[in-house]
């Protein structure tokens, strides 16, 4: 097999239209072993909330639509063989995906092979492949045992007939699922096993299961070459449910990472340790905060096309400039609800005050004058108006209206800190009615809650302008939202 020129001629872009598109058409003999391979990863797909969409018998055997924040929306696609794969017929596979990439590049984030067994001269590849790629985020990048590992998986490679930079490829790429039963005589089995490692459906008896499976393999037939949105198996699925148990309330979860500590599985994640700075609060410039905005809005946009209810569920940590700008985007008025974990416990945006709830004192410095800026601090517990003031009189801000609201005491629940937000939100506004301002510059020092429930109320003030602590009286523009 000869190798690729380094100057190969740029592949033209796939086509719906394309031999390889319709292999469904053309092929039905293979035909029932891709539904099986499609039923059985259903509930994987459905575990992570950015799965979006299916489609079949379309560019791939069958594609995912899949949502996260960096990217926007990708694809995953697979290709299904019910036999054992040759290394000509293995190679032929990765040479289209190969194409598929180069000639839409971004669109697929990954391919995956799919078959009942490789032939022996494949084995050490897959074998090799996994050995290095399994265990790879366990070690520094940059360490002499990744270099010489995959050194050696190249050398594999290349003992193929193929490339460095095919083995880059299948690297980043490419999975290999080699083991696959015949899916025409185990995909219910492997549907229903999947289906029980969901918590919702969990009470889902035997018999209950098999309707679920007959349900979702009656709707996947009758999109043959048409999406499949989330929401249309979810429903195939809900109308199994036992006649005691009403349809579940879905949330989708956030969750921000920081640290390189790995995403809650299953979340939309938003990896953001560039803007946690770590304990010596080692930020970025300022426009480059941006990005946290800019991840959100499409976030939001995705929520708005494809998810019912806006509802979240909100893990991991950040900044309280992250927390803000969460609570501005995914808004109170925007039709959101959010749930926080935090520390042990769940706050939710939708847990208002009663005559139970107790009483919080906040202490109210109005401002003065008027002006295009105003200064906004909000303290709980650790007054900060000192060391805002003296950043305000060195930054441009000498002159600017200041409004101090300081509370002594900790926020217990989130009746309360619904309360709080709602008494911060009315003293700002009327704040900025009185100081004719245009620009809120917002400091807070308190709770992520308290900085993600004003966010989430922060309506109708403006643009605002928000700052981190870095040390002593040193601050940093960071996010901008529109209050």
């Amino acid at each position: 097999m000869s190798k690729k020129t380094k100057n190969a001629k740029q592949p033209p872009a796939p086509s719906l239209l394309d031999n390889e598109a319709k292999g469904g058409d053309i092929a039905e003999g293979g035909l029932s072993f891709q539904e099986g391979v499609t039923l059985a990863k259903i509930p994987a797909w459905l575990q992570y909330d950015g799965f979006t969409s299916m489609i079949r018998e379309s560019v791939c055997d069958t594609e995912a639509m899949l949502f996260d924040p960096f990217h926007g929306l990708h694809r995953d696609g697979l290709e299904a063989k019910n036999h054992s794969v040759a290394p000509s017929e293995f190679w032929d596979e990765i040479d289209h995906f190969i194409e598929l990439d180069r000639g839409s590049p971004g669109v697929f984030q990954w391919f995956t092979l799919i078959s009942t067994g490789l032939s022996a001269d494949l084995q050490p590849l897959a074998n090799g492949l996994r050995r290095v790629r399994d265990p790879y985020s366990f070690y520094d990048p940059r360490s002499a045992l990744l270099r010489k590992s995959m050194n050696d998986y190249t050398k594999i490679v290349n003992g193929l007939g193929r490339t460095a930079q095919d083995a880059e490829f299948l690297f980043g790429r490419v999975l290999i699922e080699p083991h696959w039963p015949l899916a025409t005589d185990h995909a219910a089995a492997l549907f229903k096993d999947a289906l029980s490692k969901f918590s919702e459906y969990q009470h889902y008896s035997g018999p209950l299961q098999q309707q679920a499976f007959q349900e979702v393999l009656a709707v996947v037939k009758s999109h043959k070459n048409r999406p499949l949105p989330r929401h249309e198996i979810e429903d195939a699925i809900d109308q199994c449910r036992p006649a005691s148990t009403s349809v579940p309330q879905r949330a989708i979860r956030l969750h921000t990472a920081i640290s390189g500590a790995p995403c809650r599985r299953g979340a939309i994640c938003f990896e953001w340790s560039l803007f946690f700075g770590g304990a010596n609060r080692d930020y970025p410039p300022t426009p480059q905060w941006s990005r946290i905005v800019n991840e959100l809005r499409r976030f939001d946009a995705w929520v708005r096309e494809y998810r019912r209810p806006r509802t979240l569920r909100i893990s991991g940590d950040r900044r309280l400039s992250t927390s803000l700008a969460i609570g501005s985007v995914c808004s109170a008025v925007a039709g959101y609800s959010l749930s926080l974990e935090n520390r042990g416990a769940v706050w939710s945006t939708t847990e208002h005050a009663d005559v139970s709830t107790p009483a919080y004192d906040l202490q109210i410095s109005a401002p003065t004058g008027t002006g295009a800026d105003l200064v906004v601090v909000v303290s709980c517990i650790r007054d900060v108006v000192q060391s805002v003031c003296q950043f305000a009189d060195r930054s441009g801000l000498a002159s600017a209206p200041r409004l101090h609201i300081h509370g002594e005491a900790p926020v217990i629940s989130a009746a309360q800190c619904n309360a709080v937000v709602h008494q911060i939100k009315d003293q700002i506004s009327t704040a900025i009615a009185s100081t004719s301002t245009r620009l809120v510059h917002l400091f807070i020092a308190g709770p992520s809650s308290l900085a993600l429930f004003l966010g989430h109320r922060l309506n109708a003030t403006g643009p605002v302008q928000c700052y981190e602590w870095i040390s002593g009286d040193n601050y940093l523009p960071t996010v901008r939202i529109l209050g």
